[in-house]
């Protein structure tokens, strides 16, 4: 068995080209949730929890920019997830930037924010962050 190691930018482009796949087909009947829930199935063992990270983090919103941008690759770069091949980048598009308020609403912002240490000793201090 192959370890495949998979950056930010490789799982993002895989799960937003899926889910363009699967819309473009037509598959009208499987929703928005059920399709991002499946996705990360789909991904190798060492990559399925990042998946995870960014399907709860930024599932929606990927969706969202996938529509307006059509591109997967596009959608990637507006998050900051994959180099730019242009100085464009969408205002807000780096959750991670929205500061401490997001970074500590749950322990899965914290993780994928890499703010898990400064939430815990300067916002929770002692409280079970929502998962």
């Amino acid at each position: 068995m192959v370890n495949m190691h998979l950056d930010k930018c490789q799982i993002c482009r895989g799960i937003v080209s899926y889910v363009d796949e699967k819309l473009r087909d037509g598959q009208a009947t499987i929703t928005i949730d059920t399709l991002l829930e499946e996705i990360c199935r789909l991904f190798p063992h060492s990559a399925k929890e990042q998946c995870r990270n960014i399907i709860e983090v930024y599932g929606p919103y990927l969706v969202n920019l996938l529509a307006e941008l059509g591109d997967p690759q596009k959608v990637c770069q507006g998050i900051s997830f994959c180099p730019k091949s242009s100085s464009q980048q969408l205002l807000g598009g780096d959750k991670c930037t929205w500061g401490p308020s997001y970074w500590c609403q749950t322990q899965i912002h914290a993780t994928a924010c890499e703010a898990t240490e400064h939430c815990q000793t300067s916002v929770w201090k002692g409280v079970t962050p929502l998962i």
